[in-house]
């Protein structure tokens, strides 16, 4: 009966240590070098970014949302029809959002993974036209979209950076890596794919599609830093206007801008 006691003993500790060995293996995930993202591993990523951002206000001043409520109803309008369309395939699965950072010296727009698009008021109002405004937005949808973003963060910072963000470490690098997200540059053939993901996303609609072809004219003349992180190491500016329009030939004859609307909306919506 003793025997058999310290039988059952041995045979509760030996099942005890089993367990906790197994339950410490499985919580040790200490690294993950993170080659391909899910649509979670997206969320999560852009999630981290925004709220580094918020905490950056000296880097990164946000547009008051509540005092100018309705410049953040007319772009997230527009982000809206576009993303509702059948050429954005995760436009159900991402946090799809406009916020509006105010420097009017900065001319850029850029696009967390995840689908947070970040647009200075610089930039707004460089533009000249709503049918320009479309197009950017079209271009930025794109860099979440195909995950232009998340691959050139992992280009840049390594799949183990990437792993560190979606494990939730803490990452004291973080607020550095953000901060130059907006001047991270794109491969060539990125910029080219982003370029014509935004001309078939706007093709069906009335607004005139040379709006990008004009923006990027106009933006290479005044050397704005939207250009400069999405013009391709390589990619003539020439090259990339035929591009466009090869692809806008079989687009309608929309020649929709908003001109006049445009500029009554940002010259009353933005702070002078």
């Amino acid at each position: 009966m003793e025997k058999s006691h310290y039988i059952s003993i041995y045979i509760l500790l030996a099942l005890v240590s089993v367990l906790l060995f197994s339950c410490k293996k499985e919580g040790r995930v200490i690294e993950k070098d993170q080659e391909e993202f899910e649509v979670e591993d997206h969320l999560i990523i852009g999630q981290t970014m925004t709220t580094q951002i918020a905490n950056m206000p000296d880097v990164f001043s946000t547009l008051d949302s509540v005092e100018y409520k309705d410049a953040y109803i007319y772009v997230n309008r527009l982000l809206s029809t576009l993303k509702l369309t059948s050429v954005v395939k995760h436009r159900n699965d991402y946090n799809w959002k406009v916020t509006i950072l105010h420097d009017d010296r900065v001319r850029n727009a850029f696009t967390l993974p995840g689908g947070h698009i970040f647009i200075y008021t610089g930039l707004l109002k460089f533009l000249n036209a709503e049918h320009e405004l479309m197009a950017v937005l079209g271009n930025e949808i794109a860099y979440a979209d195909e995950e232009f973003s998340a691959i050139a963060m992992r280009d840049e910072y390594g799949g183990v950076f990437m792993g560190d963000i979606i494990l939730g470490k803490k990452l004291p690098e973080l607020p550095e890596v953000v901060a130059e997200f907006p001047k991270i540059r794109f491969d060539e053939n990125v910029v080219k794919e982003a370029d014509e993901y935004a001309i078939e996303l706007i093709c069906p609609f009335q607004y005139n599609i040379n709006g990008l072809e004009k923006f990027l004219i106009r933006g290479q003349a005044h050397e704005i830093e939207w250009l400069k992180s999405k013009k391709g190491k390589e990619l003539e500016m020439s090259t990339r206007l035929e591009l466009l329009k090869t692809k806008a030939r079989n687009c309608g004859e929309g020649g929709v801008t908003n001109l006049e609307q445009y500029q009554r909306k940002i010259k009353n919506f933005l702070p002078n």
